[in-house]
């Protein structure tokens, strides 16, 4: 069977692989941890390397590389990537990730908020 997308005066067909396929591409989306390195000459005159964590939504570790290598800091401090981690599953949990509808909703907590966790 096809779908059948109406477009003004056009009608377009797609066959249901194709449909499937975008709905995938769409609603598949992995998380990537992408471990990165970099030399900053403020800290110990650049002697050691530093490292940090960048979290990706991505279809693929290829386009989680791209992503990543296009953030404005990973540029400016001349990072580079140490390991990229496909985050499939946590402590027997599957990671679903979901549509924001644009609110980022993170919840960060700091170093004193962290130690008055009981």
């Amino acid at each position: 069977t096809s779908a059948i997308k109406l477009l003004g005066s056009k009608i377009i067909f797609i066959s249901k692989k194709r449909l499937t396929n975008l709905i995938e591409k769409v609603f598949n989306m992995k998380l990537y941890m992408i471990h990165v390195g970099f030399y900053d000459i403020a800290l110990m005159d650049g002697l050691y390397e530093q490292h940090g964590n960048y979290f990706v939504a991505a279809d693929t570790a290829k386009d989680a590389k791209i992503h990543v290598s296009e953030n404005p800091t990973f540029k400016h401090k001349k990072m580079h990537i140490d390991g990229i981690k496909e985050v499939n599953t946590i402590d027997g949990f599957q990671v679903t990730l979901v549509k924001d509808p644009g609110n980022n909703s993170s919840v960060s907590y700091s170093y004193d908020e962290v130690k008055k966790l009981k």
